[in-house]
Order: structure tokens, then sequence, then C-alpha cells
């Protein structure tokens, strides 16, 4: 049998092997791990095909390709689930399908959890996000991929407002209803990227511990998660009130404001809204004005809240860094990072996560467009 020679298609580079030799395909995939592991991996098919190598299409990097067919089925399966619609289907059916090897019993003490979870600030102000490698932030956006698909595969099989529910949604609302999983969705950056706890010497490396809580999430285990980042304590500064004030006070002599309220508000105790606190906020404002009625003469309904790809990618690009995150630990360029993903760099308008955050932005607006409709003919007469 005659021996080629098989050359690294990522040039320059000068590895080569021979196609008669031992293990090739491990050899092949092993040197790109490790000598392209952030190469686009446009190449040939026909080329994979000979060796052979198996690429997903989707994430297009060195990092995921197989030697046989079925470890890239599986992965596919995890990382890009396709669940068809299905009317009958629970909550826990279309988790099941993206996670088939996950303990179902948690999922279904996960969903019930959060169908009741009454969920309020987490206790810290910052998260392990910044201190990841690019790796480790692509396993958190695959994850956080997944809750938003199952938010929209859920949203599909909705039944219509007129149909009868059956009688297993009242019997077992945590499994049908949506509310579990947009709990889950708000609450996933606290319970993954939740700040290390304080003066603990066996602390591991901020990679380390969220792919340690995504191997939880996947297993179902959401109320432990939920329950660690709440006993997080909240960071002491050993920075003196007056030093504190004097910082803030050279950021703000230096027109950096977000700088000096972040100063301001460090080592400044949480004032309680109490009555005479009410009386100090009540006198910051104008008095109201008086009402007065504003009617609509024309029956031109208002003009759709449409968002599509291009309105919604400006508005991401344009999000400054840095942005403060909200009362979640849920910063910004979090969700910036993930919609704006791009696998293969060669292709600059391919975003392959854009998609589902359109789909996402629609179905938060719809609510507000429908209430809209209804709202038109009160101020058309």
């Amino acid at each position: 049998m005659s021996s080629t020679l098989i050359t690294c298609p990522f040039q320059p580079c000068s590895f080569t092997i021979h196609s008669s030799a031992q293990n090739v395909p491990k050899a092949i995939r092993q040197h790109w791990q490790t000598a392209h592991p952030n190469a686009p991996l446009n190449i040939d098919p026909s080329f994979l095909r000979s060796i052979p190598l198996y690429t997903c299409p989707h994430c297009m990097s060195s990092q995921h390709t197989y030697l046989t067919i079925n470890h890239l089925a599986r992965h596919i399966t995890q990382c890009q689930p396709t669940t068809p619609p299905d009317p009958q289907q629970s909550l826990l059916d279309i988790i099941s399908h993206t996670y088939r090897h996950s303990p179902t019993p948690n999922w279904t003490q996960s969903l019930h959890f959060l169908h009741h979870l009454q969920y309020h600030p987490v206790p810290f102000r910052s998260n392990l996000y910044k201190h990841l490698p690019q790796e480790t932030k692509k396993e958190f956006h695959r994850t956080y991929h997944h809750i938003l698909q199952w938010i929209l595969t859920a949203q599909a099989q909705s039944t219509d407002p007129d149909t009868p529910i059956p009688a297993a949604h009242h019997a077992q609302p945590h499994l049908y209803s949506q509310t579990a999983l947009w709990k889950l969705m708000f609450i996933f950056d606290a319970i993954i990227l939740a700040s290390h706890p304080p003066h603990n010497r066996h602390t591991p490396s901020p990679s380390v511990t969220v792919k340690h809580r995504l191997h939880l999430f996947r297993d179902g285990l959401i109320q432990q998660l939920w329950d660690a980042a709440q006993a997080i304590p909240p960071s002491q500064h050993t920075t003196s009130p007056e030093d504190q004030q004097y910082l803030a006070q050279q950021a703000i002599d230096e027109d950096n404001y977000h700088a000096g309220y972040c100063h301001l508000t460090k080592a400044m105790p949480q004032a309680s809204m109490d009555p005479h606190n009410q009386e100090i906020c009540s006198k910051l404002y104008d008095p109201p004005t008086a009402y007065q009625s504003i009617h609509r003469n024309t029956k031109t309904p208002p003009p759709p809240l449409v968002i599509n790809q291009e309105l919604l990618l400006k508005a991401l690009q344009q999000t400054k860094p840095g942005t403060a995150a909200g009362p979640l630990a849920d910063f910004p360029q979090v969700l910036k990072d993930f919609a704006l993903y791009q696998p293969d760099h060669t292709n600059p308008t391919y975003y392959p996560h854009m998609g589902t955050v359109v789909k996402m932005r629609r179905s938060q607006i719809s609510p507000i467009c429908s209430l809209r409709e209804k709202l038109t003919p009160l101020g058309s007469n």
C-alpha cells in the first residue's frame, strides 16, 4: 500500500506525517489542538474525510474535532440541540433531550425549586467572567445557549389561548410553565460566575471553579448552586470611608463620575428607607405637575416595535465595556460576548448565536406589542 505525506493545512507549519503511520487521525488532531488551538477550522471537507477526522460545523474549532462520527453526533446533541416542538412534552422532556445523561430526578426538583423561587439580589458585586480563559467562556456560552433554546422551544409548543389546558399542567405547573426557565436564565450568571469566598487559601482557579459549576448545572443541581452563591459573604473593604471619599473626589475632579460613585458606595453602609430618609429623598425631586389628559386625534396605530439582527448587532457593538452589572451580578459584557461570538474569523458577518438572541428579544417585546394594540383604540377618539 502506497504512503503519502500529509502536511498541516495551517500554513506556515512544518508538521508532516506519513499516511501509513499509526494513529494518524489522533496525531493530526493533537497537533492542531496544541499548535493551532485558536485557528479557524476552514479546511477542505475532502481532506478531512481522507484522514478521517470529524469537525463540528457550528464550533469550527480544532478543540471540537473528533475521531468518530458518533463522538461528533454526541457533541452536536449536547452543544447544538434541535428539539422539535411537541405540544405534549414537558420542560423536563426538553431538558432531557439536551442532557440525556443527566439525572431526571435532579431536574424535576430543580424545576420545582425554580418555579417557586423568589430571587433577590446576590451579596456580591463582581463575578469571575473576566478571569476566565477563552475556552471556558465558550463552554459557559454553550450552556447559556441551551437555556435560551429551551425557552424558545417551550414558547413554540405553547397551545392556543382558546384551547383547554390539560390536567397535567394544573397538577404539575413547574413541569409545563415557562416561569422556571425564565428564572433560570436570570440567575444563570449569578450561580455559575459567583465570586470566590474571601480569605480561602485553597480556592481553585476561576476556570476550574466555573467548569465544576457547569458540571453541577448539567446534573440539575440548581438549588445547590443558588445556595452556594447566596452563602458568599459580602466583600469587606479595608479602606476607610474617609479614604473612599478622598478617592471619589479625585475621580470626580477628573470627570470620572462612574469611578467616583463606585468609591462612595464601596465602604458606605446601605441606609434603610425609613420615614426620615423618605422625607429627605422626597425633596430631591420637583413637585409633581398636574395631570393632563392626552388624547390622540388620529386612528393611525403606533409604529410596530421591530427588532432585527442589524439593529441588535449595532446596539451590542456600541455597548461600552465596563458597564455596571445588574442586581444578579449579570454584566452586559457577558451577553455582548455571547451574541457577538464568531467561531470563524474569516467570515466577519457570521454570528451563530445572534439568531437566538434576536428571537429571545422578540419574545420579550411581544407582550408589549400586544398591549399597545389593545390600548390603541383608547386614544383614537
